[in-house]
């Protein structure tokens, strides 16, 4: 049965919002077909929105119809994404103990309408039959299952005869279990479970988010921003959902022309023809391509450490006090020259970096860049990317004191 109304919003919000590529809408005579060319899975990172956007269920959410029940049959519950530290909120549905679905939970300041695949779909190692799911004890080569009262009076028993115990948190966990863990064995005792590299890291990004001065926007303000430098960071692979904000950011360059003409925001197809491919500069450097080279002025392909060169370099551009980088060939000068001028010449550039690249100097450069702007009076906004979701959370007031031991 074929319930298709022919309403468009899903090629509205698959090309002209998403980017994607891979579906289209195709006529024939009488006969309409939204849709793949041929056969396939869709290729946007985004592609589940389509779940939710279609009014008469044409699209479902194959990962639900495995397991399918009625809405009204399932309970929801407030939560936050888990898939990655952007903090996207979403609405988990629930049936017979199992997680059956997510839907996205509206946030105008966050996520807004829409998740990526990764929040939407990823959710099936829940519901891993082979999960433990009751406390187990080693008895030999035995393994005894224990009550809840059991396993308490079990674990009490052997933290009072232990001489020394430690206790390894989780970047992944809440705030609240990893700190009542570290009031269980003692702060001396306590593991974030985050590898010490990446520890200095997370305290760099955070110093820089706290010590710098400069604005971090929430998710949806990215949107505004006219120019971005992401540096050291495939943000679609580490947090899809800020890719899909500079995607719009981008775009903003032909509603602003398109506004000028006061044409109202919601007619994409006057604002494409109006802009004819106008965009907001961006700029991406990463070890390989990253899915935002299609939208990118120019990307920068090459190891971490002239990754971070090349930041130090613009910001010694920007601002004269900031260091300066010997060894710059001339035609990647040429190009630093292109980003200074676009930066400098935005009102609101935005500096993107994080911990995934392993590397204290890509922060800092970034924070450079972002100083620098400052400096010149640009109302500039930094984002930091980390790797797990709580990751910024367990980095905030736990510190890890037993790498010393």
């Amino acid at each position: 049965m074929n319930r298709c109304i022919a309403c468009y919003r899903c090629v509205r919000y698959y090309k002209d919002y998403a980017d994607g590529t891979d579906l289209g809408v195709y006529g024939a005579h009488d006969n309409v077909y939204f849709g793949r060319p041929e056969d396939g899975t869709l290729e946007s990172e985004f592609s589940g929105n389509l779940v939710e956007i279609c009014p008469t269920g044409v699209f479902t959410d194959k990962t639900h119809s495995e397991r399918y029940n009625r809405k009204w049959d399932m309970q929801f519950a407030p939560s936050i994404c888990q898939q990655c530290s952007i903090g996207c909120n979403i609405s988990p549905g629930e049936r017979y103990g199992e997680l059956r679905r997510i839907e996205n939970r509206y946030n105008g300041t966050v996520n807004h309408y829409f998740l990526c695949d990764r929040g939407r779909f990823g959710y099936g190692y829940v519901n891993l039959k082979d999960r433990p799911r009751q406390p187990v004890q080693r008895r030999g080569d035995d393994f005894i299952t224990l009550n809840a009262e059991q396993a308490m009076q079990g674990a009490a028993d052997i933290l009072r005869q232990s001489k020394k115990v430690i206790g390894i948190g989780s970047p992944r966990a809440s705030v609240e279990s990893n700190f009542a863990l570290r009031e269980l064995v003692g702060e001396e005792n306590f593991y974030t479970g985050i590898a010490h590299g990446e520890q200095e890291r997370l305290q760099l990004a955070l110093k820089v988010l706290r010590e710098g001065g400069i604005y971090t926007p929430a998710l949806r303000e990215i949107e505004s921003y006219d120019a971005v430098l992401v540096l050291g960071e495939d943000v679609t692979q580490t947090g899809a959902r800020v890719a899909l904000a500079v995607r719009q950011a981008v775009k903003g360059k032909a509603r602003e022309m398109a506004a000028a003409q006061k044409v109202a925001d919601w007619q994409i197809a006057a604002i494409l023809n109006i802009g004819q491919r106008a965009k907001h500069p961006l700029f991406v450097t990463n070890v390989d391509d990253t899915r935002l080279d299609d939208i990118a002025a120019w990307t920068y392909r090459a190891p971490v450490e002239d990754q971070a060169r090349l930041g130090f370099a613009i910001a010694h551009a920007l601002d004269n006090s900031a260091p300066a980088v010997d060894g710059i060939e001339p035609e990647l000068q040429s190009k630093i020259d292109v980003i200074v001028q676009a930066l400098a010449g935005a009102k609101k550039p935005l500096i993107i970096s994080g911990t995934n690249a392993g590397s204290l100097e890509v922060i800092q450069a970034a924070a450079n860049v972002a100083k620098a702007l400052k400096g010149r009076g640009a109302d500039v906004g930094i984002t930091m990317v980390a790797r797990s979701v709580n990751s910024m959370g367990l980095a905030l007031w736990a510190v890890d004191r037993l790498k010393k031991r």
